[in-house]
């Protein structure tokens, strides 16, 4: 119990400071705010929260620690903060003396009997989660195994209209105990616009603890417009993407993933390295080519092998110190490593094609299966890498990815020249060599389909005003084409220029749409990754 003499010499260095006003749950309103409007009264509310005379002595020592703090808040409020800190370590240590016996008990006999079923000894990892219970753990103990309900809540039972408690301490809901504002800049707002018959209706979601929308007629009235803020961030998202989504996930439904290397779950790291051995056989006398790889295309996050044309691989994803990798034993498979990158490319045009983005093959080196160090790249993975292609049974079709895959990586690169070249030899592939007036012909027929896209639009915008009156086909060919591959008097093109690289920039935004048309339409190649094409 704090002693009347220590809060009196509180109450004197404050003086008269006016009001003292804090959120605190109060019969009948928890979400009310209490003024006080001297110590005494400060003094006298949070009395009344003391402990029961047969709580442990170090527990309740640390409990009026954190009274002392409130008190001191008199003062200065932010000490409010280090008070809930000490109550919060208050509560740990009275977590731990009566539950932390009973779950370490319940989680060893867990682990005993799952080690049973499995028929192996108790994992390194395993005895460490038994014998360290967090914080966290021993709350969820109190809701899962001694059944705390929100009725049985203190504050529930002072304040009434219990509030969601249960869900804090398990950690399937968050904290949200301040009131919020339909106009707060913090809310956070959406909508829905659907059509209900021959009405179009939409529903506004706000945050659960908007006070201000509960009364009646909200539904009417409100304004999804009044904000506080003076700057409002707003994300659409329209029809096409939601059955993108719809179509994405009814087709990984059907598909069956790739195993990771190594069981993410798996805390054993002798464990961990034997499974991994004899998942990739390796042999005494493996030698891996390891490869680096520069990617935006997608990549499966874990550790993982793949089978592609008869072959085993391994990507890897990045880390703080080493690149996305490709990883092939040569001497396991029995394939040399001139024809182990051919393979590795050919794979990584499927990729980059089904992901419309670059994937550049490094250089590496030949020993044990280990990450690739290298500086930072940008790149992107998936939480489940869903990958499923065979190579195109067509010369014609395998050489118009790889060129599609060059171009691409040429475009990354600021190498747009010879990107505007491999796009535009894509197109050529069909025609032959002294068929120019086919390949032209084929532009004009597909640059009109092109413009009908609204993903296009403002590229295709930019380009309309490049080419001026010059007509699309003519335009590609002599003012691009032919500017970057030959030195042309007719139509010059220097890329140190910046006008002249901007323009090139433009032609090949085009270019590239039109060869990702012609190998899906011409060539029959899909872009899903999964498909099994």
């Amino acid at each position: 119990m704090l002693s009347t003499d220590y809060l009196d010499s509180i109450a004197s260095l404050r003086g008269d400071a006016g009001s003292f006003s804090i959120p605190w749950p109060m019969p009948g309103k928890p979400d009310s705010f209490p003024s006080f409007d001297s110590l005494a009264e400060w003094r006298a509310f949070l009395l009344q929260f003391d402990l029961n005379a047969g709580i442990p002595q170090i527990v309740s020592a640390k409990f009026e620690r954190a009274q002392k703090l409130y008190v001191l808040a008199w003062l200065d409020f932010d000490l409010i903060k280090a008070g809930e800190l000490v109550g919060l370590t208050a509560l740990e240590l009275a977590l731990n003396d009566s539950y932390g016996g009973k779950e370490l008990l319940r989680r060893r006999q867990f682990v005993t009997e799952k080690a049973k079923q499995e028929a192996r000894p108790v994992r390194k990892g395993e005895k460490w989660w038994v014998e360290n219970a967090t914080f966290a753990d021993l709350l969820k103990h109190m809701v899962e195994h001694d059944g705390l309900t929100d009725g049985q809540v203190p504050m529930n039972q002072r304040c009434g209209s219990p509030s969601r408690v249960i869900g804090l301490l398990t950690g399937t809901t968050i904290s949200s105990t301040t009131p919020i504002d339909s106009c707060s800049p913090t809310a956070g707002r959406g909508a829905i616009v659907y059509r209900s018959g021959d009405e179009i209706v939409t529903c506004y979601y706000v945050h659960q603890n908007a006070l201000s929308l509960f009364h009646a007629g909200a539904e009417k009235d409100f304004n999804p417009r009044a904000v506080v803020s003076s700057v409002v961030t707003e994300t659409v998202f329209y029809a096409g993407l939601f059955r993108k989504i719809v179509n994405e996930l009814a087709r990984e439904a059907t598909t069956r993933l790739a195993p990771p290397v190594i069981d993410p779950q798996d805390d054993d790291e002798e464990t961990r390295k034997e499974e991994r051995i004899k998942r990739l056989g390796i042999l005494r006398n493996s030698t891996f080519l390891n490869l680096a790889v520069d990617t935006q295309v997608t990549w499966p996050p874990v550790e993982t092998l793949v089978h592609f044309e008869g072959y085993r691989l391994i990507l890897m994803p990045p880390t703080r110190e080493h690149t996305t990798s490709f990883h092939i034993d040569l001497v396991g498979q029995g394939i040399t490593s001139e024809n182990a990158v051919s393979l590795i490319k050919r794979l990584l045009s499927l990729m980059a094609w089904c992901d419309d983005n670059f994937a550049i093959l490094q250089e590496g080196w030949s020993g044990n299966p280990v990450p690739v160090p290298k500086q930072n790249l940008g790149f992107a993975t998936a939480y489940h890498w869903i990958f499923d292609r065979r190579l195109p049974s067509s010369r014609e079709a395998r050489k118009a990815l790889a060129l599609y895959r060059e171009g691409r990586n040429a475009e990354q690169n600021y190498f747009i020249s010879y990107a505007i070249l491999s796009y535009y030899k894509i197109i050529e592939l069909k025609f032959g060599d002294f068929e120019g007036d086919k390949v032209r012909e084929w532009i004009a027929a597909n640059y009109a389909a092109l413009k009908s896209e609204e993903l296009l639009a403002d590229r295709v915008a930019d380009f309309e005003r490049e080419r001026s009156n010059e007509e699309p086909q003519k335009y590609l060919n002599k003012a691009c084409r032919v500017a970057v591959a030959h030195s042309s008097i007719n139509n010059p093109s220097d890329p140190d220029e910046l006008p002249e690289l901007r323009r090139l920039h433009v032609a090949a935004h085009i270019l590239r749409a039109l060869a990702r048309r012609f190998i899906s339409q011409e060539l029959g190649i899909s872009e899903c990754p999964y498909d099994g094409s």
